[in-house]
């Protein structure tokens, strides 16, 4: 089914009224999202093409919570029936709240913005929260390496590489760090910006009950990077502003330099695994080279 019809489609089950227009907007490795334009006003369309509609669904009952938290964030629609999730050409799609906002340039200001909301994200109460596994976590990097010799499309060097430098970050992932709900995927293009204010972090779908150092460390990695190496007077500014909405623990300032190294490879395992390792994709190799230099350019 072509994107018009299918929007039309699932469309006949809201009380969002007809379709009048829409655009393709940025096209991730996971989601096909639009911008619809409906008598209703604006609204986005997502088809989720990795997440199970289990996956999607305990998004959706998270974002329930954050909700009632008034946490800033895009929230799903519900359907006729009450359902804000539905099934298209056999995956699952939503209707999100549309929200007008811009990527943000890097600077003192808006990293201080992400990281304070972070923080806030990080003392939300997880009594309603589904369980959800993270979806880069150490046994995953362990796996992909045992696949490396079957790979359908081998690449030594990366594979190498990534093995190398997974050795180097192993020893450091068993301690007992502070967990609760986070992002999992806190970049740039996952947040919505009016200026240097941040209205509200999107794309929830790689949320888990992890800990919160892996989600401090990858958004360092989306906000605190430039030309691909680590800012460090960006890094003061985030740990500042982070640190005045919740305080890290010691243990979590001892390894934080390993985890940001190990969620740049956590990130360069997760482009392997879908589906680098079984064909060529020119745009994910060039990331995942991008990724392995820049942890071997941290300094711990």
């Amino acid at each position: 089914m072509n994107p018009e019809a299918l929007i039309k489609s699932v469309l006949t089950a809201y009380p969002l009224g007809d379709l009048e227009s829409f655009a393709a907007l940025k096209h991730g490795f996971a989601n096909e999202n639009y911008k619809i334009i409906t008598e209703k006003g604006a609204f986005l369309f997502r088809i989720c093409r990795l997440l199970s509609p289990e996956d999607v669904e305990k998004e959706h009952r998270m974002l329930a919570v954050l909700k009632q938290n008034h946490f800033p964030a895009a929230y799903p629609i519900a359907d006729k029936t009450g359902l804000t999730i539905r099934k298209a050409d056999g995956l699952p799609v939503s209707i999100y709240e549309f929200m007008e906002g811009e990527i943000p340039v890097l600077i003192p200001e808006t990293v201080s913005e992400v990281a304070a909301v972070l923080a806030m994200l990080h003392t939300t109460g997880i009594e309603q929260i589904p369980e959800k596994q993270n979806i880069i976590r150490p046994e995953g990097a362990e796996s992909l390496i045992r696949e490396f010799p079957h790979a359908t499309h081998p690449i030594p060097d990366i594979f190498a590489q990534f093995e190398e430098q997974w050795e180097h970050v192993k020893p450091y992932l068993n301690r007992k760090l502070p967990t609760g709900l986070i992002h999992g995927d806190v970049f740039p293009d996952n947040t919505l910006f009016v200026g240097n204010k941040l209205k509200a972090i999107i794309d929830f779908e790689e949320f888990c009950i992890d800990t919160f150092l892996f989600d401090i460390a990858m958004c360092i990695n989306g906000f605190c990077f430039k030309d691909n190496r680590l800012d460090e007077d960006l890094l003061k500014y985030f740990l500042t502003a982070y640190n005045n909405i919740r305080p890290m623990e010691d243990i979590e300032k001892e390894l934080l330099r390993y985890y940001i190294r190990w969620t740049a490879l956590g990130m360069a395992s997760w482009h392997l695994r879908y589906h680098l390792i079984f064909k060529p994709y020119a745009r994910q190799e060039k990331r995942v080279r991008e990724l392995l230099e820049r942890v071997e350019k941290i300094n711990i």
